[in-house]
């Protein structure tokens, strides 16, 4: 048995190189990401096409929107009485008021300006692991796109930044009617070679099968970190990643995007197999992002790889709780309507904290 395998691994190094995530003894090929995904699904927009992405803090934007703004103007949203004065707009005067107090005053409203927002799109090599609808990274931007198209609809201002180790691609944010295109289009432009880093699915085997300790470079913390000093406070951030990485340097981050009034939306991509290493006997799981191979035999490692893997997503939805970002577990199995509709739901519990 070995001595077969051993000549499929063989065969397996002599073909084109492609990103893999795991290749079994039984498995036909390995796993690579779609160049060209459909994007926009029609029925994904329909079932979101009634709905507002509302700002859960005040904004300052530049144009006008449908968000509350500290900034006082005309709008429909009241925000105080003022005793009239001389050069005040006598439209304003409440006449009614004036009926009951006799004292000219003029009414006040909170302006309603656009919201500003970014996509900050994972393409790192674990992005790369499923085939089909299911790739994780064909996933994220299918829902990244979908929620830009419904942006761009509202009047907001969309941009994107991609990312693995190293920031890739930046898109400002813009209202503008091209936008959609730009965006879906930059989205594409991926690193042709995943970088350096740490696949976490093979680093956390590793770890089960043969403890060792490893210092991981914490790539998501790093973006994060230039996001939070180069974008304007109050915008809105939608993370789509899988966050196969370390959550130590990450909490501090998350504490600090929220004190700049950061609004963080963290949509964490998983992939149906990450959840229950649905492999059987001896397998071959290859690194997506230069880590190498490793060998095991999945029945002696399954529990307790399911165990950390519950573990390391249950600890990234208190941190996004404690500091009020919002978490949503995007399983690329689920119809994309569903995690949007799930999105839209926490959303409406309330204002941000």
């Amino acid at each position: 048995m070995i001595s077969a395998f051993r000549q499929k691994l063989r065969l397996l190094r002599s073909t084109t190189p492609i990103p893999a995530a795991a290749t079994n003894t039984s498995a036909p090929e390995a796993l690579t990401a779609s160049p060209h995904p459909r994007a926009l699904d029609p029925k994904v927009l329909a079932a979101i096409a009634r709905l507002k992405l509302h700002a859960r803090h005040t904004v300052d934007g530049q144009l006008s929107g449908i968000h509350p703004s500290p900034r006082l103007g005309s709008s429909t949203d009241f925000a105080e009485y003022k005793d009239y004065s001389p050069g005040d707009d006598p439209r304003h005067i409440d006449w009614k008021a004036f009926a009951r107090s006799d004292r000219l005053s003029i009414k006040r409203f909170h302006e309603e300006r656009h919201l500003d927002a970014h996509i900050l799109l994972d393409v790192s090599g674990s992005m790369f692991f499923g085939e089909g609808d299911e790739n994780k990274l064909d996933y994220a931007r299918k829902l990244a796109a979908s929620l830009a198209w419904l942006l761009l609809r509202q009047g907001d201002a969309v941009g994107l930044l991609t990312f693995s180790k190293l920031i890739h691609r930046r898109l400002p944010s813009s209202s503008r009617s091209a936008q959609l295109d730009d965006l879906m289009l930059a989205m594409l432009d991926d690193p042709t070679t995943p970088p350096d880093g740490t696949s976490a699915l093979v680093n956390h085997l590793k770890t089960l099968a043969k403890p060792q300790s490893r210092q991981v470079e914490s790539r998501i913390a790093d973006c994060l970190k230039q996001v939070g000093t180069t974008l304007p406070p109050r915008s809105l951030l939608l993370l789509v990643s899988d966050m196969l990485d370390e959550l130590d340097e990450l909490e501090h981050i998350l504490a600090v995007l929220a004190s700049r009034r950061f609004d963080l939306v963290l949509l964490h991509i998983v992939h149906p197999d990450e959840l229950e290493l649905p492999y059987e006997g001896l397998t071959l799981f290859q690194g997506l992002e230069r880590d190498g191979e490793l060998l095991v035999e999945v029945e002696q490692i399954r529990q307790e790889y399911r165990k950390a893997f519950d573990t390391h997503a249950q600890r990234l939805a208190r941190l996004c709780q404690e500091h009020a970002h919002i978490y949503v577990q995007a399983l690329s199995s689920r119809p994309q309507h569903e995690i949007l509709l799930e999105l839209f739901r926490l959303r409406r519990k309330g204002p941000a904290q």
